[in-house]
């Protein structure tokens, strides 16, 4: 199963609150918004092609990249959403944290923005995961997956997966099981678990992680 965000799917769903006035978003963040919730309902080519005018005029735009990215992954372009993925990993270390916003803003930019780490465990999954030699890298995925942990400053079960799937990738099966059973132990939803324990069955059998 595909674990961007860990044993869940990738981070992609809108918020439980109603949309945002869109007067209260810069103009970036209301075209971020409507692309997101397209890729929500499963238009993926529209959001794609929305998100592609946002990056020509915001070519910095780290969130973009990386929701055109699940956009693409979801109309099965596994390939372009890695090199997005890696495209918006690239465009945050630029930045090195997402631009601070007056307080007033933050509440509604929740709608539109994803975290730095969720954009970082994403790439680190496909890194560790992909069933395309040239796309899997280890090194780079265990880099990133220690980014993440330090931005969020906690190892959730969902960045214990990444880790554990990276060390596999590694051969390091010892440590990747090591990283699920500390997972499981975390994590309460129950196709999160059933993951968890698909990934640990294939560690302990010296088997790598792939989506």
């Amino acid at each position: 199963p595909a674990a961007g965000g860990g044993a869940k799917p990738l981070p992609g769903a809108a918020a439980a609150a109603p949309p945002p006035d869109p007067a209260a978003l810069d103009r970036a963040d209301f075209e971020l918004l409507r692309a997101r919730l397209a890729v929500d309902r499963a238009d993926y080519a529209p959001a794609d092609a929305a998100l592609g005018k946002l990056l020509a005029r915001w070519p910095d735009d780290f969130d973009a990249f990386y929701l055109r990215a699940l956009a693409r992954r979801g109309a099965g372009r596994k390939s372009e959403a890695a090199a997005d993925e890696q495209k918006a990993v690239d465009a945050l270390r630029a930045r090195e944290r997402i631009v601070p916003r007056a307080p007033a803003a933050d509440g509604v930019r929740y709608h539109a923005r994803f975290d730095a780490a969720a954009i970082l465990r994403a790439f680190a999954w496909t890194r560790a995961t992909a069933r395309e030699d040239w796309l899997r890298d280890a090194k780079a995925a265990l880099a990133a997956v220690a980014d993440a942990i330090s931005r969020q400053g906690a190892e959730t079960p969902e960045l214990l997966r990444v880790r554990a799937a990276a060390q596999a990738e590694r051969g390091d099966f010892g440590a990747a099981a090591a990283d699920l059973t500390r997972a499981l132990d975390g994590e309460k939803d129950a196709e999160a678990r059933k993951a968890l324990d698909a990934d640990l069955a294939a560690v302990k059998a010296k088997r790598k992680i792939r989506d």
